[in-house]
């Protein structure tokens, strides 16, 4: 059995690949927000990035 994600023909045909599932994405931006409400669209493009880098969620200093 082929454990591999299956992407839909659009995707397959641009090369795009799967970066976060929906509920890692949720979590990911709840988190950030949750400590810094106030955060920008750049601080949470940054705390995916840092998700997506290190596997666990960014800190924000305060």
């Amino acid at each position: 059995m082929d454990d591999s994600d299956v992407y839909p023909a659009d995707a397959s045909d641009q090369h795009l690949q799967l970066v976060y599932y929906g509920e890692q994405l949720i979590d990911v931006l709840a988190v950030a927000l949750e400590e810094k409400p106030n955060a920008s669209h750049q601080d949470l493009v940054e705390a995916l990035n840092y998700y997506n880098q290190h596997d666990c969620f960014m800190t924000f200093e305060s």
